[in-house]
């Protein structure tokens, strides 16, 4: 640990932030209450910078997806992302705020977790649904001290993973199937964490806290999470059921749609909002001609406004992506 003078005390007013380096490392600088903290300055969900956030209160807010964290503690208090934020102690020389670092500081911190101990816990939580929720909730379990039995259930064979990447980086062709994982496999091993892949529920019996899968097996359980989230369903227009219409929320379906796109020159989007626009700008990185279709006037218009819609329209359109606004999609032929 080495120590680092980085700002006068004096520069702050009674609660604000300030963005330092040391040695390198950005290291963010918060004021709660009369007395300084030193935190990383960077979100560990997608990596914004949170000197650009909000500080209320003791807890610093991101700018981009509103995580927020405890600059106390550097503790992560709302998700999205799973990781707290590293804590570094912080003294007084005088007017010197100096900050006493480790000499390869890390951008995150994954928080301290119980371990399964059956001896000592023999209950079993079942989490059903292993996306961002399930993820959290399970890990919140462990660290608040859960030592019992911590079963993670999904119907999808892979390992969990972020499904907000596919529309982004994984369409793009810019992102590996490795990172869009949210933990290594080694991770669940550590930590007691047990996943069920590839495990489709029917039916669940509360009364008889017992869960029947598709192949018949049945699992018991003292705790029960419903974390399944929403899946995406075709509109009821004639045609959809082609080849070559494709609905975009887990990981197969972004490969589908990625194989296609090796061959395809033509594409078109039906929706304007998030998922649609990243789709249509990643589409339009591989090389294919993208065309949107939705009934708003401009794209995000229900969500942002008319004047910020327009702005990303122009953004879209100087990337090649052609709109017909002010339309429903009313059949699909070929």
């Amino acid at each position: 640990m080495r120590k680092y003078t980085v700002a006068k005390a004096s520069d702050f007013n009674s609660e604000a932030m300030m963005l330092v380096k040391v040695a390198g490392t950005p290291v963010l600088l918060s004021r709660v209450e009369g007395e300084i903290y030193a935190t990383g300055a960077t979100c560990p969900h997608k990596g914004a910078s949170l000197n650009k956030g909000v500080l209320c209160e003791g807890r610093v807010i991101c700018p981009w997806h509103n995580a927020s964290f405890d600059v106390t503690t550097g503790d992560q208090l709302c998700p999205p992302g799973l990781d707290s934020l590293p804590s570094y102690p912080v003294t007084a020389d005088g007017d010197d705020v100096v900050v006493e670092m480790p000499d390869d500081p890390q951008s995150s911190r994954t928080p301290g977790m119980a371990s399964y101990r059956p001896d000592a816990d023999s209950r079993t939580f079942a989490i059903l649904g292993a996306g961002v929720a399930g993820i959290n909730a399970a890990e919140t379990l462990r660290a608040s001290g859960f030592e019992g039995k911590l079963l993670l259930v999904t119907a999808e064979d892979e390992l969990p993973y972020d499904r907000t990447a596919l529309s982004k980086q994984y369409l793009s062709g810019g992102a590996s199937e490795d990172s869009l994982m949210l933990r290594s496999p080694e991770f669940y091993q550590t930590h007691g964490i047990e996943l069920q892949t590839g495990k489709r529920v029917t039916q669940v019996l509360p009364q008889a806290r017992q869960l029947t899968f598709e192949d018949g097996s049945t699992l018991s359980y003292d705790a029960l999470l419903l974390a399944t989230g929403g899946i995406a369903k075709l509109p009821p227009i004639d045609g959809t059921q082609l080849n070559g219409v494709f609905t975009l929320h887990n990981h197969h379906q972004a490969e589908a749609i990625l194989s296609a796109a090796q061959d395809a020159k033509q594409a078109v989007v039906a929706g304007a909002s998030f998922i649609g626009m990243e789709t249509a700008a990643s589409l339009t990185k591989q090389g294919v001609s993208v065309t949107v279709i939705s009934p708003d006037s401009v794209p995000f218009e229900s969500i942002l406004g008319p004047q910020v819609g327009r702005l990303f329209q122009r953004v879209h359109e100087s990337n090649g992506v052609t709109f017909k606004l002010g339309q429903k999609l009313k059949q699909v032929s070929g």
